[in-house]
């Protein structure tokens, strides 16, 4: 179990406006939100609202909720963006990278040449590449407007509509949880 509360277990208690304006959707065991400092529009996290280090300390049924909720939000950024390609990233444990010890997977929407020659992917947040395209400015704290927003927006509208209980089923309402 993750040591303390992380800053993710504080937003989810607290529920900041700026928290908000970014959540995409939530199921019972898991949240999906736009992240604060992305490394390219439509980058986007999913958490287990439980404060664990590490999926494999999630019960059965909430480590399935989180893969249909990282299922759900992979769709969502697809349909958000346009883009086909994109990576999915999770450091469990420090010695792994994990910088916020509280399980989470980036869905990160990828172009070719968008890190140029650049390997790895979040390990540019520190030592940043010449090569790389410029990052979108980090999220506003207040209400989204602009670009920001039709973003926002447009990944909550895919997160709803791509959510399926099998194959050929009827999509969820927004508001629905996976099963």
């Amino acid at each position: 179990m993750a040591a303390g509360r992380s800053i993710f277990a504080n937003l989810l208690a607290t529920r900041p406006a700026s928290f908000v304006e970014s959540l995409l959707f939530e199921t019972k065991h898991s949240a999906a939100f736009m992240d604060k400092f992305p490394l390219v529009a439509g980058h986007t996290l999913v958490i287990s609202k439980r404060c664990v280090l590490g999926i494999h300390e999630l019960s059965d049924e909430e480590a399935a909720d989180f893969g249909v909720a990282v299922a759900r939000a992979s769709r969502a950024v697809r349909a958000a963006t346009g883009r086909d390609a994109y990576n999915l990233a999770a450091h469990i444990g420090e010695e792994a990278g994990q910088e916020v010890m509280h399980l989470h997977v980036h869905v990160v929407p990828r172009t070719a040449g968008d890190f140029g020659s650049c390997r790895g992917l979040f390990g540019m947040r520190r030592h940043r590449c010449s090569e790389l395209a410029p990052q979108p400015a980090p999220l506003p704290d207040g209400a989204f407007v602009g670009d920001v927003a039709e973003l926002r927006d447009a990944l909550r509208a895919g997160s709803a509509a791509t959510v399926r209980a099998g194959p050929g089923a009827p999509a969820e309402a927004a508001t629905g949880s996976p099963p």
